[in-house]
């Protein structure tokens, strides 16, 4: 059902804020939409012999529909992309080649649309050694400053990408730009930009040089059963190479997409809002024709500023669920 019913993905979703009493959805959301943080681990228990991979999609599949609405993914033609990265490959990308550095990077780069957020699930891995998750907050990095300033940093850069990515044009859109707070953002991935001349060629190869000599990028195994869910405009996420094992198998599910509207353009109001009471309202928001559309994004925003009006009376202190973490059983 999850697969051709996209409502039924935000049924799921709210069944599993309401095990945290609907405060899951909030929490995951502050975590996300906060520069400071910008990025969680999510761990199950592998004692468990019922988290299996079927378990696995759904769990991702319900924390990313807490968040926002995901993309298409084009390279497998669903809202999520599962693959393998074995011994062997003749791919065309570094997103399969297990003894090759996969640099920090960030995700939609070569796609028309928004990607504000990425969810990465590890359902298994077999005769692993090597492949760490290595991960870098780009207010940490030693030269945001210097770069994100760079004006060749600012121009715009056309970015494409390889058959496999089952993408058919070309985007163009500058490395560094900044948030409404004027803090800057970037989005980068060193396989697909194509420079249009010495210049933009010698900032991108500096850029990538600065990015991975960084001291201060985060790296750690990520194990089996983990989801890591980052901002996708000041999180940069990468992973070291494998040690050489011809049995080697390991197996990553990917979602990518945007924020729901709403709070995403009033951050502020975000904790006061139940982000899943009206998901199933707000997927017919997205897929009707444009006079129900209109009909719906009406009614969806007047119910969310009523449930803000609701709570602010009620909330006399911050919610608990800011300050100490959830544990769901």
């Amino acid at each position: 059902a999850l697969e051709y019913k996209p409502f039924t993905r935000f049924t799921l979703a709210k069944s599993l804020d309401e095990l945290s009493k609907n405060r899951f959805g909030n929490y995951i959301n502050s975590i996300l939409k906060n520069r400071e943080n910008g990025c969680f681990i999510l761990r199950t228990n592998n004692e468990n012999n019922k988290i299996n991979n079927e378990f696995l999609v759904k769990l991702s599949t319900a924390v990313s529909h807490l968040i926002g609405v995901p993309n298409h993914d084009s390279m497998s033609g669903k809202y999520y992309a599962r693959f393998f990265v074995k011994h062997d490959d003749t791919s065309d990308s570094y997103l399969r080649k297990a003894y090759v550095n996969m640099d920090l990077h960030t995700d939609g780069t070569y796609v028309d649309e928004k990607t504000d957020w990425i969810l990465m699930t590890k359902l298994e891995e077999k005769n692993v050694k090597g492949g760490e998750t290595s991960i870098l907050h780009l207010d940490d990095w030693e030269h945001c400053e210097e770069l994100s300033s760079d004006p060749v940093g600012k121009q715009n850069f056309v970015w494409s990408s390889p058959k496999s990515k089952n993408v058919g044009y070309k985007v163009e859109h500058p490395v560094f730009s900044k948030d409404g707070s004027g803090k800057p953002t970037i989005s980068y991935i060193d396989q697909f930009p194509e420079p249009k001349n010495m210049e933009q060629g010698l900032f991108l190869q500096k850029l990538s040089d600065a990015l991975e000599e960084s001291k201060n990028k985060i790296i750690f195994p990520l194990t089996p059963g983990s989801t890591i869910f980052s901002n996708n405009y000041f999180w940069l996420h990468g992973r070291k190479p494998f040690k050489k094992n011809i049995n080697l198998s390991r197996e990553l599910l990917r979602i990518r997409g945007i924020f729901f509207w709403l709070i995403s353009i009033i951050p502020s109001i975000q904790p006061l809002i139940d982000t899943s009471k009206y998901a199933i309202f707000f997927q017919l928001c997205c897929i009707n024709t444009t006079k129900k559309r209109w009909f719906y994004w009406f009614f969806w925003i007047l119910i969310n500023f009523y449930d803000v009006q609701k709570n602010l009376k009620k909330m006399t202190s911050v919610d608990p669920c800011v300050t100490s973490p959830l544990k769901l059983n």
